[in-house]
């Protein structure tokens, strides 16, 4: 996967870890931002897009689909 230091932030990588957020277009590790997933039926989820947890909270507050 990667080679990570004690505070876990990424020391090497390969580029299928890290995106760029949808919103504010911000690259950083896709364990660090939230992932926006879809399921129907009984099919697997197929990922739609990766957001940043600031522009994750302001998504939630715009349309008030959080309990935070």
């Amino acid at each position: 996967m990667g080679i990570y230091d004690g505070y876990r932030d990424c020391v090497c990588c390969a580029e299928r870890y890290f995106t760029a957020c949808a919103c504010c277009g911000k690259e950083m590790l896709k364990k660090q931002m939230v992932t926006i997933l879809v399921k129907r039926g009984y099919s697997n989820p197929k990922t739609i897009t990766h957001l940043c947890e600031d522009c994750y909270s302001a998504f939630c507050d715009r349309y008030e689909i959080c309990d935070q």
